[in-house]
């Protein structure tokens, strides 16, 4: 029996590697011409693209069909989000903010109080959520969408904000200034770059990435409290960056420019796209598929993993108290589904749980649990890791 627990603790710490040279960028066809400024998955088939003149498509078949939602505004929608599945909001010109609660397919107009221009939003719950735009415009909402407050912390216009955690957030300008929090909002402290930015994304509450021009994607493992610039090999603007893992993600902008890393960011690998519009945003529901849309309704798509990537979730996860005596916390600092698994000493499975996004920590009560030492499998269905849990 020995054996098998040691079996177990090798598979689950080791490094996979993954590689697909069929990954491909396929364009398909949005029924828009319009500039799609944005688009979000809530799963890898089912998704949203939101551009000018209040457009908005859905997919529920990874877009080898969309069809269009009436909006009941004509402005430039830009930036959208959803929580979970149901929950989800849109915002635009002129402070334009839509709601939807069953998923997409009714959207609802709320009052934002401001006429700025709206490019970024996200919901850290069901009720709280931040949206940012021009002229420094911070607002933020604790009903769900329905009345904001705003909040002036700089006076350039905010590009995109990401949260990793429901306390943890962070925000960038056009003029290279970045915003952080770790109260949830409450407080924000601003840090400078000499870059203008347009992206965000963290893979964890300190390992991010920022992007905007010429080409310059640099990269935190602090927390934001130094950035490193990174040798991207385009001069392109890159507007829009979601990373998947701290080591696997792609950044996109103009002249249909997207590129990708596997290895944190060390080297960079140009992806053929196909096309010269302007790419405005980039989204991976998954690991093995994402999409990009832009101008004139472009709208292409990801399958497959392109070279290698680190599977390793052990410093995505968290078990707090360890020791512990009964209760325990598993925190994740990743923005995909996890499956995780305890195991004794004797290899056998005692428990199984299933976190699905956006849930930051799961509790477990083991108090029926024998003290001593356990180990915990995570996966999330293609990278794995194992902790030690110890219960007292």
């Amino acid at each position: 029996m020995k054996t098998n627990v040691l079996t177990v603790i090798s598979i689950c710490s080791c490094i996979i590697i993954y590689s697909n040279v069929k990954a491909q960028w396929v364009q398909q066809n949005s029924n828009s011409f319009d500039v799609l400024f944005g688009n979000y998955f809530t799963s890898a088939n089912t998704g949203f693209l939101v551009g000018e003149n209040g457009v908005i498509r859905k997919t529920t078949n990874g877009g080898t069909n969309w069809s269009g939602v009436a909006s009941g505004t004509t402005s430039a929608l830009i930036g959208i989000h959803f929580f979970n599945s149901n929950v989800g909001c849109i915002v635009g010109n002129v402070g334009t903010v839509l709601t939807t609660t069953n998923g997409g397919t009714n959207w609802t107009s709320q009052v934002s109080g401001t006429v700025n221009s709206l490019e970024s939003v996200y919901f850290t719950s069901i009720d709280t959520g931040f949206a940012v735009g021009a002229l420094g415009t911070l607002l933020r909402t604790v009903n769900g969408g329905v009345t904001w407050t705003s909040t002036a912390i700089v006076p350039e216009g905010l590009k995109c904000i990401n949260f990793p955690s429901s306390s943890v957030g962070y925000v960038v300008s056009e003029a290279g200034s970045i915003l952080k929090t770790i109260d949830g909002g409450n407080s924000w402290v601003v840090s400078t770059v000499p870059y203008a930015l347009s992206g965000v994304s963290f893979a964890t509450v300190d390992t991010g990435y920022i992007c905007g021009a010429p080409g310059i994607v640099a990269k935190t493992t602090d927390g934001g409290l130094t950035w490193n610039a990174q040798s991207t090999g385009t001069l392109e603007y890159l507007r829009t960056v979601d990373f998947i893992y701290s080591s696997y993600g792609f950044a996109a902008g103009e002249n249909g420019t997207i590129i990708n890393t596997t290895d944190g960011g060390n080297t960079w690998t140009s992806q053929v796209t196909g096309t010269a519009f302007g790419l405005w945003c980039i989204n991976f529901p998954t690991a093995t598929t994402g999409y990009a849309s832009g101008g004139i309704g472009y709208v292409c798509k990801y399958s497959g993993v392109a070279g290698v990537i680190e599977t390793d979730l052990t410093n995505s996860i968290d078990i707090y108290p360890n020791p512990g005596t009964g209760i325990i916390s598993l925190k994740f600092n990743t923005k995909n589904n996890i499956q995780s698994e305890i195991y004794n000493v004797m290899g056998e499975k005692l428990l199984s749980i299933n976190r699905v996004i956006p849930e930051e920590a799961i509790i477990l009560d083991l108090s029926t649990f024998s003290k001593g030492t356990y180990f915990v499998k995570f996966s999330d269905g293609v990278s794995s890791g194992t902790k030690k849990l110890v219960l007292q």
